[in-house]
């Protein structure tokens, strides 16, 4: 004759009840969301408390932990590093990092290069770059370019933004002037073989060209206009909002 005996053992106490008593759990305790027979805290940044049986936040120098407390830390956020359980500072110089110290880090932020662990400011031409001299760039913000040497030349100072480092080849301009086949003309202009005040060849509407090929702004005492604002009329070189006696607008006028 044999005997058989039952022997039941108590679910985890995150389990609201489970099919043993390691890790599977059926269903969770309060709180808790079951994801693959597990359960935790709908927040990867929040611990369970047995005896409130609420999921609580983790100290804020954690990213995930098992404990209130800075000292029950299991992972960090960024810029800290684990140690004993604790997630202490990098250094300034580190964006993440290994230990503490400016040997130790990572990564580094923006506009810093990694090199043996230690975090160096590139050079103030550089946006990126590979180490800190002027020849290293990575990158350059966008009033320069980069060459094929690692160097950041800032553009043509007519150009906002540049595909090379000549007037001509500006691909967007500064304030006021205007973009004409990579030339940014001088305020004024609407065509242009340079980016100085003397090298217009047409002029945009209330400008004309003058003598030394720069863009002059008509005034109101002009005696030379070509054309008007709606409402007036051209009369002796000068434009008119009513005309003089004995003097009617014609729209066919030239």
């Amino acid at each position: 004759m044999s005997l058989i005996m039952n022997v039941y053992i108590e679910c985890q106490i995150i389990c609201g009840s489970c099919t043993n008593a390691t890790s599977n759990c059926s269903t969770c305790a309060t709180n808790l969301t079951l994801v693959n027979n597990i359960c935790s805290c709908p927040s990867s940044s929040q611990y369970y408390n047995p005896i409130t049986k609420i999921c609580n936040s983790c100290d804020t120098s954690c990213l995930t932990c098992q404990g209130s407390g800075p000292s029950l830390c299991t992972t960090c956020n960024s810029s800290y590093y684990l140690s004993s359980n604790q997630c202490l500072a990098c250094d300034a110089s580190c964006l993440t990092c290994q230990g503490s110290g400016a040997s130790n880090c990572t990564s580094c932020s923006a506009g810093s290069d990694l090199t043996s662990n230690q975090c160096y400011p590139c050079s103030s031409q550089c946006l990126t770059c590979s180490g800190p001299a002027s020849n290293q760039c990575l990158s350059c913000d966008t009033e320069s370019l980069l060459t094929s040497t690692g160097v950041c030349l800032g553009c043509d100072s007519s150009c906002a933004t540049c595909t090379a480092v000549s007037y001509n080849n500006c691909s967007s301009c500064a304030t006021n002037y205007t973009l004409y086949q990579g030339i940014c003309c001088s305020p004024g202009a609407a065509t242009c073989s340079g980016p100085n005040a003397t090298q217009a060849i047409t002029c945009q509407s209330a400008y004309y060209l003058a003598s030394n090929s720069s863009c002059q702004i008509c005034t109101s005492s002009t005696s030379n206009c070509v054309s008007c604002s709606s409402g007036e009329s051209i009369y002796n070189g000068s434009c008119v909002s009513s005309c003089p006696q004995n003097y009617v607008a014609n729209s066919k006028y030239y």
